[in-house]
């Protein structure tokens, strides 16, 4: 781990020049010391203080109570940090004066190499970007990220790029109000897109957001990442629900204590090695819940295939009557987001289908169970002779595709989703590829 440290911070001294589509001056990320500067009072909750130098993220948590003072919150969280995080040559955060942790590392004025997670709201904590998106333009050689930013945007923006097993690290600062970042492979030629990480972290003052995350594999992009929740919703995703279930739906992150962070090095290589996993609970017969990201900035004309696990989790025989479903579906040409109306099945969709089984990617229920398994299911293939949702071509000026789940009727026991993969499939049929790439065709 220090090793891989080092080399993280060595190539935090780089000058990255234009880094967003419209930027007009340089920016520069440098080895410094970064201070947080917590305020007002919390909300009661988690709170998690995380580290952004691994797939699987080193953190600690301490629990809050509602009223309770920043300076309280800090003293606690100063010493959950200093047991859980270990450094050789310093004490971190080196200091804590009143709210504000003091002496954190991380490369400039804004860090980049801490993010705050967890159920506390208050603080001032900066809400996440969400639908965290990657795509790669092979004639132009750039990579481009797109995200969509909470209300009020930020101060300031880092973006995080941590490549060939996290043995290569860069950053790039950016203005709060961005919400695309444009890397130039012709600039930064080691750039691997064949093994790629990417994290987008918000900053208000001198909080840290939760980080939205991607993996990008040069036709493909998945969430294969350790990151902790924010409000019990997973990095990227957003909840939704029928405002008149709102004590009826519970939103959870699962956790797999084998796959929790650990002093070596974790790739997460497999879905089923991430840590966290997204758990969606109802207590109403006509609840109706679940979540939801969108992938932006993709290709009118190209088909893409959309790939998630899901698991109904144990089922008691008591629940009554249930459905849990996977859906997919192109936007608008302006990339407005889906009504709950229509993540609902009660509005149609801008393909024009409409009812519970638009954009269907796969169902289950009382009937046909999961069996307390994760399953990975898919546009464009067929499981267990369910002719599945087609895979999805996009039509001209639109650029978006909309993923999200929904939970109906009663079922406390919950439900699950984990991990969700879109692939460019035009790009990867005509391709010519390098021989150390491959591509698994299914």
């Amino acid at each position: 781990m220090p090793q891989k440290r080092a080399k993280l911070f060595s190539m935090l001294l780089l000058m990255l020049a234009a880094p967003y589509a419209g930027a007009t001056g340089n920016y520069e990320v440098y080895w410094a010391e970064h201070d947080m500067k917590f305020a007002g009072v919390a909300s009661g909750g988690e709170l998690i203080f995380a580290d952004t130098e691994n797939r699987n993220t080193r953190w600690c948590s301490i629990t809050t109570t509602r009223g309770e003072p920043a300076e309280s919150v800090v003293a606690r969280l100063a010493q959950a940090i200093k047991e859980s995080f270990k450094w050789e040559s310093f004490d971190t955060p080196r200091s804590v004066d009143g709210a504000t942790l003091k002496g954190l590392p991380g490369g400039g004025p804004q860090g980049g190499n801490f993010i705050l997670a967890g159920t506390e709201t208050g603080l001032c904590i900066p809400k996440p970007p969400t639908s965290m998106s990657c795509t790669y333009d092979t004639g132009k050689d750039e990579v481009v990220l797109r995200w969509v930013l909470p209300d009020g945007g930020y101060d300031s923006i880092v973006v995080l790029a941590h490549y060939s097993n996290y043995d290569h690290a860069g950053a790039w600062m950016l203005p709060g109000t961005a919400s695309k970042c444009v890397i130039d492979r012709k600039k930064h030629t080691n750039l691997d897109i064949t093994d790629l990480d990417l994290w987008v972290v918000g900053y208000k003052g001198d909080l840290a957001s939760n980080a939205g995350a991607i993996h990008v594999n040069e036709y493909s992009q998945d969430e294969r990442f350790g990151i902790p929740f924010t409000d019990n919703v997973a990095p990227n995703w957003t909840a939704w629900l029928m405002s008149s279930d709102k004590n009826a739906v519970e939103f959870e992150q699962g956790v797999r204590e084998r796959f929790l962070f650990s002093e070596r090095h974790d790739g997460i290589t497999h879905p089923a090695t991430k840590p966290f996993y997204q758990v969606i609970r109802t207590n109403s017969a006509n609840a109706k819940a679940g979540i939801w990201r969108k992938f932006l900035g993709l290709m009118p004309g190209h088909r893409y295939r959309v790939s998630a696990r899901v698991s109904t989790l144990e089922t008691d025989s008591s629940e009554g009557d249930w459905s849990f479903s996977l859906h997919s579906a192109y936007n608008e040409p302006n990339g407005s987001d889906l009504a709950v109306e229509q993540l609902m099945g009660l509005e149609a969709l801008p393909d024009g289908n409409n009812g519970d089984s638009a954009g269907l990617v796969a169902h289950y229920s009382p009937e046909l169970t999961t069996n307390n398994t994760w399953v990975e299911r898919s546009t464009g293939r067929a499981w267990r002779d369910v002719v599945p949702l087609p895979d999805i071509t996009l039509p001209p000026k639109v650029d978006t595709i909309t993923v999200w789940v929904r939970l109906s009727g009663m079922k406390p026991s919950g439900v699950s989703i984990d991990w969700v993969k879109l692939e460019d499939l035009s790009v990867v049929s005509n391709a010519v590829l390098p021989e150390k790439v491959v591509i698994r065709r299914r």
